[in-house]
């Protein structure tokens, strides 16, 4: 939490994976954007301005007050609020929306089931994640690393949205490079996103590991880095 709230003035210079992200979940957006709807893990908007204009009402999410502040300042129109992913407000939606969060849930079909509770009877779930293989690179190049996120494969995430109790419409994967000049760049990328490892290495560790990536994952204009994009549909049953 810490991290995001300390990102959200960078958020937008630095997260052009995550707006990426946004524009591809953008593609299942519903042709009617009506409704009651709330967007979890909003960050800054990058997926929110994908749904303007709403007809009806459209509640915008984050955990981070940083986050909703600047969401607030560079989306304007829906309904800021603060809220954790797994605390939503108790009210019933027709959509619930996502982008570039739901990697980061603990235990996915529990959270999945809370959204679920939270489904008017039809109601949908839109959502779009990393999965497996994501930065694999940088965990080869830095094995004493931390990852704060376990990256699932595909059928994992289909087995949490049936344990969830919910009706999966569609599920798809994409895999992705990114070049960035250099593996230091990357690093202070995932700095300035909120989604850092977790704890910092020594000086030399983080060096040879910086050395190594260089190394092996060369690019034209730098490294590469993939990222597998993932978006899935899924409803409350009928």
């Amino acid at each position: 939490m810490k991290h995001f709230d300390e990102a959200a003035r960078t958020y937008e210079s630095y997260g052009f994976i995550q707006k990426e992200m946004a524009d591809w979940l953008a593609e299942w957006c519903p042709a009617s954007r009506s409704g009651k709807a709330l967007e979890v893990a909003a960050g800054t908007g990058f997926f929110s301005r994908k749904l303007l204009p709403w007809s009806g009402h459209l509640i915008v999410s984050d955990a981070a007050p940083s986050m909703v502040e600047e969401g607030k300042r560079l989306t304007p129109g829906p309904d800021w609020v603060t809220a954790m992913a797994d605390a939503l407000p108790d009210e019933k939606f027709d959509w619930i929306f996502s982008s570039s969060f739901l990697q980061w849930a603990d235990d996915a079909s529990e959270l999945l089931g809370h959204w679920r509770s939270r489904l008017t009877p039809g109601g949908r779930i839109l959502a779009g994640l990393y999965i497996n293989p994501t930065l694999n690179e940088l965990v080869e190049s830095l094995p004493g690393m931390i990852s704060p996120v376990r990256w699932r494969e595909e059928a994992e995430w289909q087995d949490a949205l049936d344990k969830s109790g919910l009706v999966v419409h569609r599920l798809e994967s994409s895999i992705r490079r990114f070049i960035f000049p250099s593996a230091l760049e990357l690093i202070r990328s995932l700095h300035r996103t909120g989604t850092a490892p977790g704890q910092k290495l020594p000086l030399r560790e983080l060096k040879k590991g910086l050395d190594f990536y260089e190394e092996n994952y060369a690019a034209d204009t730098g490294i590469y880095s993939t990222w597998t994009f993932c978006r899935l549909e899924a409803s409350t049953p009928d």
